[in-house]
């Protein structure tokens, strides 16, 4: 039987595939374990192990709470001068 103009095929929509593994995590996240959440005890276990030394820990943390530093690219001469340049790509079917 074909469709009339403007009428969807599936109206609606594709079925869900279930959980996600991100909604399973944060789901989990939020269970109470030994009076916290998982993600208490996750922050926790983050700040103990970069007092303790271990840069990535802290790392972590540093990038969480201030943001990543942004990677510059100088894109210059040694003076630091901006400079120009043509690229001639050609035939790419070669």
């Amino acid at each position: 039987m074909p469709f009339k103009p403007g009428q969807s095929g599936n109206p609606n929509g594709r079925p869900r595939r279930g959980e996600t593994l991100t909604e399973a995590l944060r789901a989990a996240g939020e269970k109470q374990y030994r009076g916290k959440t998982r993600w208490d005890q996750l922050a926790d276990t983050a700040w103990r192990k970069a007092i303790a030394g271990d840069d990535k820990w802290a790392k972590l943390i540093w990038d969480r709470l201030e943001g990543k530093v942004a990677e510059t690219l100088n894109v210059g001469n040694a003076e630091g001068k901006p400079f120009a340049f043509t690229m001639n790509i050609g035939d790419l079917s070669e």
